[in-house]
Formats: C-alpha cells, structure tokens, sequence
C-alpha cells in the first residue's frame, strides 16, 4: 500500500496537534476531537483560500524545528500503522518558515532525517516531495527548489511548483 500524497501540515494526528498547542499555552476544550472542524475540510469551501486559512493553525504548530521533527515522526508513524509501505511526503519550506525560524534547507533537512530515523524503525520507506508556493514569491520559490537540489541525497523524489496559477503571476515565478 502506498501513498503519493500525503501533506505534513494537513497530516498531523489529532492527538499530536492538540499536544502541540499544549505546549504552546493553547490547549483546544474538548480534545483531540474538537480540533477536526479546525484543522480538517469538513465542509465544502468557496475557494483555495479559504481551505488554506486552516494551515494557519498548523503554522503555529509546526513553529520550532523540534516541533517540526515531532510532527515528522507523528505523520510516519501513523502512516506505518496505516499499513503503509510507501510514504511520498510533501512539504513547505517556505509555508513552515513564516512561522519557524530556519532556513528552507534546515527544515527540509529537519523532516529529512526525522523521516528516515522513524521508518527505519518500521516497515515503510519515505520520499519527499517539496513544495514552493507561488504566493510566497519566486525567492521563496528559487530557494525552496535550491534547498530541494541540494538536499536530494536525503531522501528529496521531487518538487512541486503550488499555487494560485490564476491570480499570482506565474512568469515571475516561473522565471
């Protein structure tokens, strides 16, 4: 069984996002469970935008490179339990770092070795896939797609260039 899709902002289990927000002094009333119609799309929504206004949430989450590492492990874990045996995950440099304070390279690395370190405990192997984001702006993408290059000895399969094709101009980022 594999998995080509798999975010790590939209993947992290209930339980570890509510003791993310524990420790960041924002414990969620009602659990684990009160957090879905946070964090999941439990409704149909208008737009793109409005679907990612909910990663907010996980931004704050994912705020720390120890955080980071621990949702890294949260996500492949599930995985493994889900009977997993390949694990394509995505992430965004340049998403985390509004929040986290590294380098797109640092986080990649970050989720990286977290992957390998937990998967190797388990029957499952794991690729990464990273993302640029048009919205944040060919600088953000060029060093997203950089850091990708540099880091594919660690596990980096591909990039994804991600966004709004319609409403951010795409020859600027794609230049």
């Amino acid at each position: 069984k594999a998995e080509l899709h798999r975010h790590l902002a939209g993947a992290l289990p209930l339980a570890h996002q509510a003791a993310l927000l524990a420790e960041l002094g924002e414990p969620v009333d009602g659990g684990p469970a009160a957090l879905r119609t946070r964090t999941c799309v439990v409704r149909p929504m208008r737009s793109l935008g409005e679907v990612l206004a909910c990663f907010d949430l996980f931004g704050r989450m994912l705020s720390s490179l120890e955080a980071v590492d621990s949702s890294t492990r949260a996500v492949v874990a599930q995985a493994a339990r889900e009977g997993l045996v390949y694990l394509e995950l995505r992430l965004s440099p340049g998403f985390i770092r509004q929040w986290c304070p590294a380098t797109d390279a640092e986080i990649i690395r970050c989720v990286a070795a977290a992957a390998a370190e937990e998967s190797a405990r388990r029957d499952l192997h794991v690729s990464l896939l990273v993302i640029a984001t048009r919205e944040l702006g060919p600088a953000s993408c060029a060093a997203a797609f950089r850091a990708a290059a540099d880091l594919n000895d660690r596990g980096v399969v591909g990039v994804d260039l991600a966004g709004d094709v319609v409403r951010v101009d795409p020859v600027g980022v794609d230049a």
